[in-house]
């Protein structure tokens, strides 16, 4: 470690992010075996997709981030062990002020870095005059318990230090980040940037979260003085909390006493207006205010006087008003509880909070798919009905219930416009959504209809009827149309009805009677449907022109994980479609091809696409006509790739040769869990090899 670094209680290289260069707070590891901190690598990678590693450049095989406790730990030891003390001749304090409070004001300043020559921006706090001893006893006071909060929580500011200032005076030096939220608040009451509901509700749930671990019992910090200008965010829009002048330490009891009002009087509870005890409570109370005034833009007692405030709440007992719009509304009406043992604890309004963010976001889910899905109807049936030459019935259709919406809709509005109670707008609104709902079902059986007139086997009709419909009007289905005898003129209708719904996850449509115009009209459907994760078309007479129409629609589908082809008609041209389509699609998790006529040169394109995809993990083989050149291709695409997990040859024609070039990339491949070789012509020589190969790293099962 430097000399400079441990002077200044900077973090060595190994505690500090490669991205920010900054000491980590919560380190996490990437696929490339590297420790960043989580919330700058998770922006690193939605600025990059595929995800690149920030040391190498190189592209990653996944994004998943991995919770590096041991490193964490460390950190927080090196931490706790540092002197605080800061070298003055590091440190410069502009005139520029940040804020301002009772217990001090923050100004802005620079620290140079003893392991380069730049500088780093802080914010420095320098305290109110006083007395040398209570100057002292009130910076260590509020140094012990931000030393405390830091070292079990992630949503608190970086402490750097104390230094001496000019006077004599003592200053806490801090990480300065870019704004607080009582900026935010009023630039957007003054016109300026929003504040979007997704925003709000993404800095409720952190800051609660914050508190929660703040409250834990191996915490025990009780922050006091939580309100917007002690919030601030850091460069990733994460808020964490900044002030601990007046914090207390629990340790072991529930409360503290107090000898006198602290705090900011629109955000303290009850009990923090007299000579009492106060304890986690307080907190809960003060950030329900805030989460409040995030979601109204008003402080709590705005434009109320001191004396009022403490008479509203101490004589009076009122407690902020929490409209029904409000986040978890009913639970944030218990953080203000007059009693404190009657609030909820932080880590159950976290909770809330979390499950009423997910299921606002179901909500709007469902509006946009039901949106989409009534832009999809209209378009698809003015298609078919085009192509059938009866647009001139659908527009009158069209026009006719346009025109009965208009008139219902002029009768609601007027309905609304007299009404002299909330029922009868009531009334006027169920009237409309009524009209709405009924055009859209005329629409849905319209379409669905159209589709199936295109069906002339009347026994084939009526097994894809229910089918049909039901998809067109996104209700839940399990379509299972294994063995019912469907052709391409059912697979077709079902296409049409694929391209209109957005809910079906899975198409089960084995052992029928599909050829390659069936598979291109489900290829067609899989361009435009964005909900569908499974289809098996196993045992169909699915030919390499059917292959590759469905090759094409993988390029552009980003939603199908599976796609069972077994026991169809498919040769290597088919095989090489599929490969090229892999080569882009980063969607396909499994991908079915037993029982079909593929050879090597089929494998070697599969081989090829293997080399660049990293998305698929089960690729089926078996009962093809694979020899020791597939193989041997194959065996090089393992060298490389590292996300397929199950590979099936059984039943194919490799020998000795292709089996001791798959023992040889198994040796350097660990990723591959299931092999399967059975029914090939290996001899017991190749099989020990294999097995020796095998066992070099931790898998699941090799079947010889």
């Amino acid at each position: 470690m430097d000399a400079d670094d441990e002077r200044d209680g900077l973090a060595p290289h190994a505690f500090c992010c490669p991205i920010t260069q900054e000491e980590m707070v919560d380190p996490v590891v990437a696929s490339d075996g590297h420790c960043y901190e989580r919330a700058a690598i998770v922006e690193w990678f939605r600025q990059r997709v595929p995800p690149t590693s920030p040391k190498t450049g190189a592209v990653l095989t996944s994004a998943e981030l991995v919770p590096n406790h041991s490193l964490r730990q460390a950190i927080e030891e090196w931490r706790e062990r540092q002197p605080m003390a800061l070298d003055p001749a590091r440190l410069e304090v502009s005139a520029q002020r940040l804020g301002s409070g009772s217990f001090g004001d923050v100004f802005a300043g620079t620290l140079r870095n003893g392991r380069a020559a730049a500088r780093i921006e802080v914010a420095v706090k320098k305290l109110p005059a006083m007395d040398a001893q209570d100057e002292k006893q009130a910076l260590e006071k509020e140094l012990k318990a931000h030393r405390r909060a830091a070292l079990h929580c992630d949503g608190v500011c970086v402490l750097y230090g104390i230094c001496e200032l000019a006077g004599q005076r003592l200053g806490l030096v801090m990480k300065r980040y870019r704004c607080s939220l009582d900026v935010c608040l009023r630039e957007a009451s003054a016109g300026g940037a929003p504040l979007d509901d997704k925003r709000v509700s993404a800095w409720s749930i952190k800051l609660f979260r914050t508190l929660r671990q703040l409250h834990a019992p191996e915490c025990g910090v009780v922050v006091r003085d939580i309100k917007p200008p002690n919030i601030l965010l850091d460069a990733y829009d994460e808020p964490v909390l900044a002030d601990f002048g007046i914090a207390e330490i629990m340790r072991t009891v529930s409360r503290v006493p107090q000898t006198s009002m602290k705090g900011t009087f629109n955000y303290m509870a009850p009990e923090a207006f007299g000579e009492g005890s106060v304890g986690p409570p307080v907190d809960v109370w003060a950030m329900a205010c805030v989460v409040l005034e995030l979601h109204t833009r008003s402080t709590p007692w705005d434009g109320m006087r001191v004396e009022q405030i403490i008479t509203a709440v101490r004589v009076d007992k009122r407690v902020p008003e929490v409209p029904d719009s409000a986040p978890a509304a009913a639970l944030l009406r218990r953080c203000f509880a007059f009693a404190p043992g009657e609030r909820p604890s932080a880590a159950e309004v976290a909770q809330a909070l979390a499950d009423d963010a997910a299921s606002r976001e179901a909500a709007a889910r469902r509006q946009r798919a039901a949106e989409e899905q009534a832009e999809k109807l209209r378009q698809k049936t003015a298609a078919v009905r085009e192509r059938e030459g009866a647009a001139v019935l659908a527009e009158r259709k069209v026009e006719e219930a346009a025109s009965e919406a208009a008139v219902k809709a002029q009768e609601a509005a007027a309905a609304a416009s007299v009404a002299v109670s909330a029922a009868a707008a009531h009334l006027a609104a169920e009237a409309a959504a009524e009209v709405e709902a009924t055009a859209l079902r005329s629409a849905q059986d319209e379409l669905a209809q159209a589709l199936l007139d295109g069906v002339s086997d009347a026994e084939e009709k009526g097994r894809v009827s229910e089918v049909v419909r039901g998809l067109v009007r996104n209700e839940p289905w399990e379509a299972e149309l294994e063995g019912a005898g469907i052709t391409d003129a059912g697979a077709g209708a079902l296409a049409g009805a694929l391209e209109a719904n957005t809910s079906l996850q899975e198409l089960h449509l084995y052992n029928n009677q599909i050829t390659d115009a069936g598979a291109g009209a489900l290829a067609g459907a899989l361009k435009a449907n964005t909900s569908l994760q499974e289809l098996y078309l196993w045992d169909n007479k699915i030919t390499d022109a059917g292959a590759g129409a469905l090759a094409g629609a993988l390029e552009a589908n980003t939603s199908l994980q599976k796609l069972y082809l077994g026991q169809n008609e498919i040769e290597d041209a088919g095989a090489g479609a599929l490969a090229g389509a892999l080569e882009a699609n980063t969607s396909l998790r499994e991908l079915n091809l037993d029982g079909n006529q593929i050879e090597d040169a089929g494998a070697g394109a599969l081989a090829g696409a293997l080399e660049a995809n990293t998305s698929l993990r089960e690729l089926n083989l078996d009962g093809n006509q694979i020899e020791d050149a597939g193989a041997g291709a194959l065996a090089g695409a393992l060298e490389a790739n590292t996300s397929l997990r199950n590979l099936d040859l059984e039943g194919n024609e490799i020998t000795d040769t292709g089996a001791g070039a798959l023992a040889g990339a198994l040796e350097a491949n660990s990723s591959l869990h299931k092999l399967n070789l059975k029914g090939n012509r290996i001899t017991e020589h190749a099989r020990k090899a294999l097995l020796e190969a095998w066992r070099k790293h931790v898998r699941s099962k090799l079947s010889l």
